[in-house]
């Protein structure tokens, strides 16, 4: 998955009701995350949420320690509390909750989490990525086990069985689709803006999708 599981802000601008002393806590404990000591930043997390109980960003980045600790049951537990929260984290915690299901082998799982951050944020490339090879996967095991299930079935029936796909399987593809065209078109709107905002001023280029 290409995405990193935990963006490197530390959360220094974290809003003014979170406490200073949990603003400290986040600060070590990214610098231990950084250095890879991961089970040390897991403890410091765990210490601002006793802090802040109200903050989401402890939560988050329990699920980012768990996650690097390989604890993706605990780090499942944490990502999809800190969705719960309003504001940019949440199209990140189900981003990395995805992760963390797809590391458990729960690919549904993780296809539903992908789509919910691709509903927030459209133009997240990562999630369309992540999403469409789950989906490919999925067609591709499917195929295999209709092609056994074609090799042990009588030859009569093979020729009604041959093009069958199931319909969770179309529909799954449908929604990659309708996922990929809703993200062109939010970036189409984007180049609209940003051509009549920068236009008269020759502004910068903007990249295809």
């Amino acid at each position: 998955m290409k995405k990193a599981v935990l963006l490197l802000a530390l959360f220094l601008l974290a809003s003014d009701v979170f406490s200073a002393s949990a603003k400290d806590l986040l600060i070590k404990g990214g610098k231990e995350y950084g250095r890879a000591k991961y089970g040390a930043a897991l403890d410091t997390y765990k210490q601002a949420a006793k802090k802040d109980g109200s903050a989401a960003e402890p939560v988050y980045n329990m699920g980012a320690a768990y996650y690097k600790l390989k604890d993706y049951e605990n780090s499942v537990k944490m990502y999809e509390s800190s969705a719960k929260y309003e504001g940019w984290l949440k199209q990140n915690s189900y981003f990395n909750l995805g992760n963390a299901y797809f590391r458990s082998g729960k690919q549904e799982e993780a296809k539903a989490a992908y789509k919910q951050a691709i509903l927030i944020n459209p133009q997240d490339k990562e999630a369309i990525h992540n999403l469409q090879i789950l989906l490919q996967n999925n067609k591709e095991d499917k195929n295999s086990e209709n092609k056994k299930e074609e090799e042990n079935k009588d030859p009569e029936n093979k020729d009604s069985q041959g093009n069958s796909e199931s319909k969770q399987d179309q529909m799954s593809q449908g929604d990659a689709k309708r996922l990929m065209q809703m993200a062109k078109e939010q970036e189409q709107k984007d180049r609209n803006r940003n051509q009549q905002k920068y236009g008269a001023a020759g502004g910068g280029v903007i990249k295809d999708w």
